[in-house]
């Protein structure tokens, strides 16, 4: 039998995937219970669910303009998911990349300090990989500019700052329920403020957003049935084998669908959300193992946590000394079938479709390149065993 570790993901059990398809097909107030647990679980008081992080940024930052129309500036960091340039772009807004720290894969915060204050809409913090970002400097570097900052936790359910949870030191923020995010429901996003003005522009861009269809959510089942099942290392060889999928490829496409989260993605949601901690300990004690075992290395360098922070490593980022090198790995790494991946294939600067949205013309962001170039990803979810870590160790040792 052929074995390969997906790069992320949550196993689904039985009994979740049986009640989550029970509670689709009836009545009974779960989309309401779980905003109401969410509002409880990350002490705010204000919890919004629509069909995908890239939806809940896109409603996040045309709340924000609602609220400052003559400010239509966005800084993102210049190494990200290509969906925040996406929903950038979709808002009608303008991107601005913003360099980065290979050490922390924070913000260059002398970057960040020297944007021009005008027309800066609003800072999108971005958590990579499940590291937390400093948002408070970020925060107190946006309000000197009078811009806001969204905390986009898409990669960082569950991880604090000084006890903060990541998604909530903001004025507005968002959660993924996508496919390899902490944790995972098929689809869907989560949009959290404290902030009562925000709040309201918020409902007034979810109002003109149309429920998920019937077909959609049939679709929507399928998937969560389908990698139930084949995200068991005996099976994953099969999507990984079948390139229409486009499992690991990352593209720029404004051009996303907008709308409420579906009932599946709901039921689910309230299944998983009691399982969030235990996972992500599982993945800090992956992650933790795989640091201790390369501590002092030449080859690789591993991007630390700040201080006080708890990340949850949604995967273990690791950086290669050179390009060369991080593809001689990953070759090896993936040939054993360990789940190993590269990530986004390009700095945001680099995104060709993306230029016309930009704030003004961009250079090149060196840091956020180099990272592009070197960075390896390695698996830390619950299906990675002991004898899987060993086997990474073994082949990063041999480099």
């Amino acid at each position: 039998m052929l074995r390969r570790l997906p790069p992320a993901g949550v196993p689904l059990e039985g009994r979740t995937l049986l009640t989550a398809l029970g509670r689709t097909l009836v009545a009974n107030g779960t989309h309401e219970r779980v905003l109401r647990t969410l509002e409880s679980w990350l002490a705010v008081p204000y919890v919004y669910t629509v069909n995908s992080g890239r939806t809940a940024l896109w409603v996040a930052l045309r709340a924000l303009h609602r609220l400052q129309p003559e400010r239509n500036v966005v800084a993102i960091p210049a190494y990200t998911c290509f969906s925040v340039p996406a929903a950038v772009a979709r808002a009608g807004l303008r991107i601005l990349p913003v360099e980065i720290q290979p050490e922390t894969l924070d913000f260059d915060y002398a970057h960040l300090e020297s944007l021009p204050e005008k027309h800066l809409l609003c800072v999108v913090a971005g958590h990579l990989l499940g590291l937390v970002n400093d948002v408070p400097r970020i925060r107190r570097i946006a309000t000197a500019k009078g811009a806001y900052v969204v905390d986009d936790a898409a990669q960082a359910m569950g991880a604090t700052l000084q006890g903060q949870r990541a998604g909530t030191m903001g004025d507005v923020g968002l959660y993924s329920l996508g496919r390899g995010k902490a944790l995972p429901a098929v689809e869907g996003g989560i949009l959290v403020t404290r902030d009562a003005v925000i709040a309201k522009a918020i409902h007034a861009e979810l109002a003109q957003l149309p429920p998920a269809s019937w077909p959609h959510t049939v679709a929507v089942a399928a998937k969560m049935l389908a990698g139930a099942l084949l995200l068991h290392p005996g099976l994953y060889w099969l999507p990984h084998s079948l390139p229409f999928l486009k499992l690991g490829v990352t593209e720029y496409n404004p051009d996303f669908p907008l709308s409420r989260l579906c009932r599946v993605s709901a039921a689910l949601l309230a299944e998983m959300q009691q399982k969030l901690e235990r996972v992500n300990q599982i993945r800090r004690t992956n992650a933790e193992a795989l640091r201790a075992a390369l501590h002092g290395s030449s080859s690789f360098q591993l991007p630390q946590p700040l201080p006080y922070s708890e990340p949850v490593y949604i995967r273990m980022p690791v950086l290669a000394a050179h390009r060369e090198l991080r593809q001689a790995v990953l070759a090896r790494l993936q040939a054993a079938g360990l789940g190993a991946s590269g990530y986004y294939p390009s700095a945001v600067c680099d995104i060709a479709a993306a230029r016309s949205h930009w704030s003004t013309p961009q250079g090149h962001c060196p840091a956020a390149e180099s990272v592009a170039q070197r960075l390896i990803t390695l698996p830390t979810h619950p299906l990675v065993t002991a004898r899987d870590r060993e086997a990474m160790i073994q082949i990063l040792r041999e480099f």
